[in-house]
């Protein structure tokens, strides 16, 4: 529901920009008028935002609490153990899917108003205000994406944990885009994706595709790349069409529909990863007397 929303919402922002481009004047007289269609734009995703968020805070959280407060009440487990949920990350996740995307929206009007001619530099100004408050921002938002990452990870909630890493570099090149200095370890983040795609590829592993385009940005100082390609989205639209009556939970306690996944939308198949074998140095070989001593022997 909500992840269709946003969207469509970005769907239908890419298709405006250069109407809002053409209302921009770059003039003394239209600074007010500039810094109201900036602002306006700027908030397009709040009324996504605030929906997700009182959803979450209203609905989902309150929700996950009480059955955890059964399983207490009862003091059996026998009887009855509460599954571990995944659903307030997931809000979490889309939360910070809006923020990431009023942050791109808000880089991309900066890099259209630097160029333009305002002897007055308002226009300047306004564009360095975006870049400075999109830094920021963006700094703020990996910390977030960090909690929600380390409670993914107790909670062995593998194919969210791949989403949320993805989100979290997406905002460490948004901030450097932006010429803030994130502290992000891209390497052991970019490590951590990979390992999960390939051990568990029927959920995390559909993310490979979206992470290579991050991986192009973040090397090349490309603009963001596509996060979300092929079927990535399935898994949330699934879960908006689950069939009442096969719940089951997978080894790690994550509730689903057999009739609506496959298998655990959490974690899902595991594939045993093969070590890499270690390079063998033939020079060491080489210059090592023994073996060469050897080889003369057999002569």
């Amino acid at each position: 529901m909500f992840e269709d929303a946003l969207r469509r919402k970005l769907r239908e922002m890419e298709a405006d920009f250069s109407a809002f481009g053409k209302k921009i004047r770059a003039n003394p007289i239209a600074a007010k008028a500039n810094q109201r269609l900036v602002w306006e734009r700027g908030n397009s995703f709040g009324e996504v935002q605030v929906k997700v968020t009182d959803f979450r805070d209203d609905v989902v959280k309150p929700f996950q609490t009480n059955i955890v407060e059964v399983e207490h009440y009862l003091g059996q487990s026998e009887i009855f153990t509460s599954p571990i949920f995944s659903f307030d990350l997931r809000y979490d996740l889309l939360f910070l899917r809006c923020r990431l995307a009023t942050l791109q929206e808000a880089l991309k009007m900066s890099d259209f108003l630097r160029p333009l001619s305002d002897p007055s530099q308002q226009i300047q100004a306004l564009a360095q205000g975006l870049r400075t408050l999109t830094a920021e921002e963006s700094l703020q938002n990996i910390k977030a994406a960090e909690e929600a990452i380390v409670e993914c990870e107790t909670r062995k909630m593998k194919c969210l944990e791949t989403e949320l890493r993805l989100i979290q570099l997406s905002f460490h090149i948004v901030a450097r885009s932006s010429g803030g200095i994130s502290e992000l370890n891209t390497e052991a983040t970019c490590g951590r994706i990979v390992q999960l795609s390939r051990q568990y590829p029927d959920t995390a592993g559909k993310f490979f595709r979206g992470y290579k385009n991050l991986e192009r940005s973040l090397h090349n100082f490309h603009p963001l790349g596509q996060l979300y390609v092929g079927d990535t989205a399935d898994v949330w639209r699934r879960w908006g069409r689950h069939e009442v009556g096969h719940l089951t939970k997978c080894k790690y306690g994550h509730p689903y529909s057999t009739a609506t996944f496959d298998g655990c939308p959490d974690c899902g198949r595991e594939v045993e990863i093969m070590a890499t074998p270690e390079p063998i140095d033939y020079e060491s070989y080489m210059k090592n007397d023994e073996f060469l001593a050897r080889m003369k022997g057999k002569r």
